[in-house]
């Protein structure tokens, strides 16, 4: 499963009766640095959430990936068009464990308010900013990766910082909170850093839970990613530059969300792990 979506996954909050559907629409941009490698491309991703059960659909360089969530079952389905079946993952731990997951990189992070305000479309946002470094070189790690890849990971760590505005004045703000606090309870946030159940944590956990303490939705969100290291893999991401990640909310609408959207398709074949 692309780790990158898995992360979309760690969305959402509480065990509260929640009353209302909520859509959110995200857009992404980025600027300098890794972004010449997406071409140009601004990944839209459109959350969309009815009390405990969530769908999340990205749309990235002409790819569309989607997941299920279902928090009631601790579940998460990651669908597959092009085979039409559903991955399943679950945040309980296997009686028989399978194959390893592949490592994670190791982070360690910080997430806090600044007590800044500011009014966005209308909204009032309260500023938290955060700092997370990631090292890459951990991926490599009991892996069968060619020594010349291992060797460009060497050493090699990403520096994520910047800043996140949340609101709780736009519609569906109370959903989307309820939601994102139920699956950290639900031990999404641990399954998906591990990547499988009762794998070792790589860090993300924890960061993910300061996140809990953020009341709203994340309206606006600023971030330059940079590379640090001596490997030889650093030395070239160097010379590419900071990357800057801009993601915004470009709508959200509380209409009724149909059934059919937050189920698998009758004609996927759901594969348990």
């Amino acid at each position: 499963m692309n780790r990158w979506l898995a992360t979309a996954l760690i969305v959402a909050a509480c065990s509260a009766i929640v009353r209302a559907d909520v859509t959110i629409t995200t857009t992404t941009t980025m600027e300098g640095g890794m972004g010449a490698m997406m071409g140009g491309a601004t990944p839209r991703t459109v959350l969309r959430i009815k009390g405990l059960v969530g769908r999340t659909d990205t749309e990235a360089m002409g790819r569309m990936m989607s997941t299920l969530t279902d928090l009631n079952k601790k579940q998460v389905f990651v669908l597959r068009p092009d085979d039409k079946t559903a991955q399943v993952v679950t945040s309980v731990a296997p009686e028989k464990p399978g194959t390893p997951a592949a490592p994670m990189p190791q982070v360690d992070g910080t997430f806090a308010a600044t007590g800044r305000s500011q009014t966005i479309d209308g909204f009032k946002c309260d500023e938290y900013e955060f700092a997370v470094t990631a090292a890459m070189g951990d991926m490599a790690s009991g892996q069968p990766m060619a020594p010349q890849a291992a060797e460009m990971l060497r050493e090699m760590r990403m520096l994520l910082k910047g800043s996140m505005w949340m609101t709780r004045s736009a519609p569906g703000a109370a959903e989307y909170l309820a939601f994102q606090k139920a699956a950290i309870e639900a031990n999404l946030a641990a399954m998906l850093a591990g990547g499988m159940p009762g794998a070792p944590s790589n860090g993300m956990d924890r960061i993910v839970k300061k996140l809990s303490g953020a009341e709203g939705i994340p309206y606006l969100t600023e971030l330059t990613i940079t590379i640090d290291g001596a490997g030889p893999g650093a030395e070239i991401m160097k010379q590419m530059g900071a990357t800057k990640v801009t993601s915004k909310v470009t709508g959200i609408s509380t209409e009724p969300i149909a059934a059919d959207m937050l189920v698998v398709p009758p004609d996927y074949k759901i594969v348990k792990p």
